[in-house]
């Protein structure tokens, strides 16, 4: 598990490369918020992965939710998978950006082990 360092600000897009193999590209944005209240913010991600000869889009403007996969089809989770961590099942909001709600990618070995555990439970 690996905490992806976010700002506290409404839009951010930057590019990544985890587990020494695979560069994604990541997009923030806030939509329909008032900026200056804490909690109202609707967050959206798109995920994308660099790969020859154009890149692969994961997930597209996906509404970002608590403590949820974000790449949610499971074939696609083969590139890993993301998730925000938030207090109190509290939507993301950049307000709080690594403050109280972070954002964490898993490897596809990661996600094995926990659905191997998920088995056996």
């Amino acid at each position: 598990m690996i905490n992806i360092p976010l700002q506290a600000i409404p839009n951010q897009s930057f590019s990544i490369q985890l587990d020494s193999v695979n560069n994604f590209n990541l997009e923030i944005k806030s939509i329909d918020n008032t900026p200056d209240i804490v909690g109202t913010a609707i967050m959206t991600v798109t995920i994308s992965l660099n790969s020859d000869p154009t890149p692969r889009i994961l997930v597209s403007n996906a509404r970002a939710t608590p403590n949820s996969p974000i790449i949610y089809y499971p074939y696609l989770q083969n590139f890993g998978e993301f998730i925000f961590q938030t207090d109190n099942e509290e939507y993301p909001d950049y307000h709080k950006f690594d403050i109280t709600q972070f954002l964490f990618y898993f490897s596809p070995v990661e996600i094995e082990a926990i659905r191997n555990d998920n088995q056996q439970s």
